[in-house]
C-alpha cells in the first residue's frame, strides 16, 4: 500500500522541508518563497521503489491520492500553459491536497495567483466536492501571498494590496539628511525583476554571496520614500 510506503508517506514532510528552505523574511518582516527553486524541485527526478522514473510532484500525487488511481488531468500539473505546482503546493499545506482536480477544473492556475477571496468562492461553489468551499478559499487565500510576492516590472506601475509581499531583501539609507523625502538603496532577487527591467538596469546586477558555485543574483535599485510633513 502506498500509504504505508516511507518513499509516499515522507513525501509531504520532505515538501514543507523545502518550503522551509525556500522561504525568505522580506524587509518588511513577511515571509515569501524562492518560487522558481521550488519549481525546480518539484519538476526534479526521483526513482520510486518499483524502479520507475518520477518527480517529487508526481511522489506527492501519489501520496495525496494513496490507493486510488491519479486523476490524468493532475499529470499536466507541471506543463507550462496550465502549471498547477504552486496551487498544489498550497492545497497540499491546508490539508486539502485531494482538490487539485477541483482547482484545475475550475481553471485556478499558478498564473492566475493571487487570485481575489470572492472571485476563489465563487469558483468553488458550485463545487459538490468543496462543502465547505468558504473555509478552503479562506484558508488558500491566507496561504497563497507568501507564493506570488510582486514582480518589479518597466514602466508599470500597480497598486498593491494590503496582502502583497513586496520581496525587497535588503534595504540601507543613503542620505540623513531630513526633510520630507529619504532615499534607499534596495535589493531584489533576481527572479523577482521582470525581463525589460533587467535589461534596463543591467549594471545593477550583482552577485550579494560572492561565490561562483552558489551565486544570490540580485537588483540593487534607488528607492525614494516620502514621510507626511504635517
Amino acid at each position: 500500500m502506498t500509504g504505508d510506503d516511507p518513499f509516499y508517506s515522507s513525501s509531504l514532510r520532505d515538501l514543507k522541508s523545502k518550503v522551509s528552505a525556500c522561504t525568505q523574511t522580506a524587509i518588511c518582516g513577511r515571509p515569501y518563497i524562492l518560487v522558481t527553486e521550488l519549481k525546480r524541485w518539484l519538476r526534479s527526478p526521483i526513482k520510486c521503489p518499483s524502479g520507475k522514473n518520477t518527480n517529487q510532484v508526481g511522489r506527492l500525487l501519489v501520496a495525496t491520492y494513496g490507493n486510488q488511481v491519479v486523476p490524468s488531468s493532475t499529470l499536466k500539473l507541471w506543463e507550462t500553459d496550465s502549471c498547477c505546482l504552486l496551487v498544489f503546493c498550497i492545497l497540499l499545506l491546508i490539508d486539502k491536497g485531494n482538490l487539485i482536480e477541483v482547482f484545475q477544473t475550475f481553471n485556478i492556475l499558478d498564473q492566475h495567483l493571487p487570485i481575489p477571496l470572492q472571485q476563489l468562492r465563487e469558483k468553488l461553489k458550485p463545487s459538490h466536492e468543496v462543502q465547505d468551499y468558504w473555509k478552503v478559499a479562506a484558508a488558500f487565500d491566507q496561504e497563497q501571498w507568501a507564493f506570488c510576492p510582486a514582480k518589479f516590472e518597466l514602466h508599470r506601475g500597480r497598486e498593491y494590496t494590503e496582502h502583497s509581499i513586496l520581496p525587497i531583501c535588503r534595504k540601507e539609507e543613503i542620505n540623513e539628511k531630513g526633510g520630507t523625502a529619504r532615499l534607499w538603496w534596495i535589493d531584489v532577487k533576481e527572479e523577482f525583476v521582470g525581463n525589460a527591467l533587467k535589461q534596463a538596469v543591467a549594471f545593477s546586477r550583482y552577485n550579494y554571496s560572492a561565490s561562483d558555485t552558489d551565486p544570490d543574483w540580485r537588483y540593487q535599485f534607488a528607492l525614494k520614500s516620502f514621510e507626511d510633513s504635517r
